[in-house]
């Protein structure tokens, strides 16, 4: 059974330190350009916002100098105010820092890459807890050992199943 699980395990792993490598950068790099549309978005809602107060204190000024009437305010203010209030729940309340996302992925990397050997060095505690991270289920009949991995890790076991290039077509 250990020796089917660390096969299963082996799955993992990535072909090469290298692709490792380049799956960390690459993952950083999309998170870089995640984080500056977020910024630019969230510069633009901003901007958005501070327009649409603005509107609202001119329309109030406009009011109060007699030049619209209370019920041309009134319907213009509750148009302002429905879209300030689009544009404040389209602004995220939290961000999750983009930093963090890039360590959790290099970390979710390098646990596929040394899953096989941390599991022959742990006692068995550790092995089910290395086991409850990276699956879902297991199930063992008498031929085989079937894992049904936690994502991300789903997605590792599956590159296991492609073959490098394209075979024999052209």
């Amino acid at each position: 059974m250990e020796h089917a699980v660390e096969a299963e395990l082996n799955k993992l792993r990535l072909p090469s330190l290298e692709i490792a490598d380049w799956l960390k950068e690459s993952v950083q790099a999309t998170l870089a350009d995640e984080a500056a549309l977020r910024q630019s978005r969230e510069t633009n809602l901003k901007k958005r916002e501070v327009e649409l107060r603005n509107k609202k204190e001119r329309l109030f000024d406009a009011y109060l100098e007699r030049m619209i009437d209370k019920a041309t305010h009134d319907a213009k203010a509750l148009e302002i105010q429905a879209e300030l209030e689009q544009v404040q729940q389209a602004r995220p309340e939290t961000t999750t820092s983009i930093g963090e996302l890039a360590r959790v992925a290099a970390n979710v990397i390098d646990l596929t890459q040394t899953a096989a050997e941390r599991w022959r060095g742990s006692n068995w505690h550790g092995r089910r807890e290395l086991l409850d991270i990276l699956s879902l289920n297991r199930q063992l009949d008498e031929i085989s050992l079937s894992v049904t991995w936690a994502s991300p890790f789903d997605a590792f076991a599956e590159m296991a199943d492609i073959k490098d290039g394209r075979g024999d077509r052209i």
